[in-house]
């Protein structure tokens, strides 16, 4: 019986010297749990600053693309148009001329 008792006893304190440092590893894993929920709060925050910036940044180049192509497509519109109208006022010349000739 004594050998038991000796065992438990000698086994007791080991448990107790482990308790120690596993509650502590336990104390230290809820505190990196609590930082880690508030870095993913923090990062959250952050993507969400940098997608509202970049949609006014889309938004932005979006309505500046949009003016380049309408000033673009303007001039290309015009430019037939004068080039059109040239050529009928020749057609129009030529054809004046030749019956006035007649």
């Amino acid at each position: 019986m004594l050998t038991l008792e000796l065992v438990v006893k000698k086994h007791g304190k080991r448990i107790t010297r482990l308790e120690r440092p596993i509650t502590q590893l336990a104390d230290s894993v809820n505190e990196m749990k609590i930082e880690m929920i508030k870095g993913q709060s923090e990062l959250r925050q952050e993507i969400a600053s940098s997608n509202s910036a970049l949609r006014l940044e889309i938004a932005k180049s979006n309505a500046e693309l949009r003016k380049f192509v309408e000033h673009k497509f303007n001039w290309i519109l015009t430019s037939i148009c004068a080039t059109l109208m040239t050529t009928i006022g020749l057609l129009g010349k030529f054809v004046f001329d030749f019956y006035t000739r007649l």
